[in-house]
């Protein structure tokens, strides 16, 4: 399989693309590295591209007058971008910061246009960005579920975090102190 093989499995999971359409996308995509706890993107930046994670993680979070929550994670074989930003071409709130060593395949919105000219059926790319949308549900069930609920879920939908993330982010990303997180941990097996 060539390099490009996952980010051609990504998109060929929301359409049927050609292997002429595959290929211009590809020829758009530029590599770039971000070492641990460099920023992919800063409050007050404009997102103005989607990138394809090759090797490597991000935390994406805000900064509010009580902390830093986490609002997910993105990892291999994932699309990152900051949607709303992106979407609304508006200055984004929030931080997507490398927590290793990472690199990516990134698209610019003027390259997507351009492939949207010559190919319209890469509007289709919409519903891969909404794919990275983070989800409401998470954040309400913050305030609705128990945090021995809350750890449960993660556990059966990202369990691979637990191990990989810094316990601190991940009992922000639950909505938790770190405090809790352990007591969390201990009693749920």
């Amino acid at each position: 399989m060539d390099d490009n093989s996952e980010i051609r499995k990504s998109l060929k999971a929301i359409h049927n693309f050609s292997d002429e359409q595959l290929d211009a996308f590809l020829s758009k995509l530029t590599p770039k590295k971000i070492i641990k706890k460099d920023f992919l993107l800063k409050p007050s930046q404009k997102c103005c591209f989607i990138a394809f994670i090759t090797k490597g993680s991000f935390r994406f979070y805000s900064l509010t007058d009580t902390g830093e929550p986490t609002l997910h994670f993105f990892t291999e074989n994932n699309w990152v971008a900051d949607y709303e930003s992106l979407v609304l071409q508006k200055p984004t709130n929030n931080f997507i910061q490398a927590l290793e060593d990472t690199e990516l395949q990134v698209i610019s919105l003027d390259d997507i246009h351009q492939l949207m000219e010559q190919f319209p059926v890469f509007r289709n790319l919409a519903s891969l960005m909404s794919k990275g949308i983070i989800s409401s549900s998470h954040h309400i069930s913050i305030s609705t579920s128990s945090p021995d609920d809350r750890y449960k879920k993660l556990l059966n939908e990202y369990p691979e975090w637990i191990n990989r993330f810094p316990q601190m982010h991940i009992a922000s990303y639950l909505g938790m102190t770190k405090e809790t997180f352990s007591r969390v941990k201990a009693r749920v097996k």
